[in-house]
């Protein structure tokens, strides 16, 4: 088969929806299957990642309202010339551009899936709230099936469709007790501290700064302990709350890096404090393949994944406002002592964890399912 992906945002930045492009990809060609990704151009100096799958880039240059207008006329013009060499058309997230992509497949009589990654946040103005739901609602429409990453995600939208959720590669991503003692030192973790891991997009509604903030508390309390921050975004704003927080000897910035592997295997405790909006991140499927103890928001698809009290620690998510929660921030502190104070518990966690995903959340398995989804559109 040859499978035609299609999405908003380019897999050259670091994104859950990037992750599974690039994930999925691998497995169809190990499969013996073609795949090929539509997505927004992005200039090498901004790339984040680099993307070795067949990837098909569309121009994006001119004026901001012209932009939209010229990705939507790209992807229509690409399909209309390459439909015959295209089995499924496989859109991922209801936007502008993956209904460009759906009037034309469905003109083509090309099937067509969906997959929603997760909940949107509404936008600034009713008006555009309500154009942009109906595009939403007319991409729903025109597909043939819809999927969803989490149980959340299918109730907010109430369409019909199936949950598969994201996997990881658990061959790949697994705690290796030979190379840990370097992975430490090689981001300078001391053998005797605890490394607590933030990893994501460096965004407010992600709570990263919820994060920095508990740890500024618990590092007056826990002296043998380190922050490790991994990904990109408002790097300046981050960068500027560390030194105001006096944190620069216990906190290690990052930010991209090419091989998240060693720094998995370095880190004890991973953190997500993240708003309700949160779908379901590979990132905190990965940390609970190496085994981790997992902090996390109890939003959308990480309460399918986890849990409380039995694979990883729970809270209640933060709002999507933009200020700092100081109810989330004593959330994170408190249960990151507690990980400090019930090592042996914690660990216990960690084990837990990689068994869920072993279980339930193997990249193999995620792929398998697409590839059903995609026979039966084709029979």
């Amino acid at each position: 088969m040859r499978i035609c992906s299609i999405t908003p945002y380019s897999p050259k930045r670091i994104t859950g929806v990037g992750t599974f492009l690039s994930g999925h990809a691998g497995i169809l060609t190990d499969l013996g299957h073609e795949s090929i990704i539509l997505a927004p151009e992005m200039p090498s100096s901004q790339a984040e990642l680099d993307f070795h799958q067949s990837l098909v880039e569309l121009p994006v240059s001119g004026p901001r309202y012209y932009r939209g207008w010229m990705l939507t006329r790209s992807v229509r013009k690409w399909i209309r010339k390459n439909h015959r060499t295209i089995d499924i058309l496989h859109l991922h997230t209801p936007t502008w551009l993956c209904l460009a992509a759906a009037r034309e497949g469905k003109k083509l009589g090309l099937p067509i899936i969906l997959t929603v990654h997760g909940k949107y946040p509404e936008l600034k103005t009713a008006s555009k709230e309500k154009r942009f739901k109906q595009a939403q609602r007319k991409v729903l429409d025109l597909s043939n099936a819809v999927t969803y990453v989490d149980e959340d995600s299918k109730r907010a939208y109430k369409y019909p469709g199936s949950v598969i959720s994201n996997g990881v590669d658990t061959r790949l991503m697994r705690r290796n007790q030979l190379t840990r003692v370097t992975d430490r030192e090689h981001i300078g973790i001391l053998q005797k501290e605890t490394a607590f891991l933030f990893l994501g997009r460096w965004a407010a509604h992600k709570g990263i700064f919820e994060a920095i903030t508990a740890f500024f508390s618990l590092h007056k309390q826990k002296k043998e302990v380190k922050l490790v921050l991994v990904g990109t975004g408002d790097r300046q704003r981050v960068w500027d709350m560390v030194q105001k927080l006096q944190l620069e000897s216990r906190v290690k910035i990052l930010g991209k890096v090419d091989d998240i592997k060693p720094i998995m295997n370095a880190c004890d405790v991973y953190l997500l404090p993240t708003s309700k909006l949160e779908g379901l991140p590979f990132s905190l499927i990965e940390a609970m393949s190496y085994s981790m103890t997992v902090i996390a928001g109890s939003a959308s698809g990480i309460s399918d994944v986890i849990t409380n009290g039995s694979d990883g620690i729970l809270i209640p998510p933060r709002s999507i406002e933009q200020e700092l929660q100081k109810k989330v921030v004593d959330d994170v502190l408190d249960k990151m002592l507690w990980c400090l104070d019930n090592l042996d518990e914690s660990t216990k966690l960690g084990i837990a964890a990689r068994k869920t995903v072993k279980n339930k959340f193997s990249l193999l398995g995620m792929s398998q399912k697409y590839i059903e989804n995609y026979k039966k559109l084709m029979s």
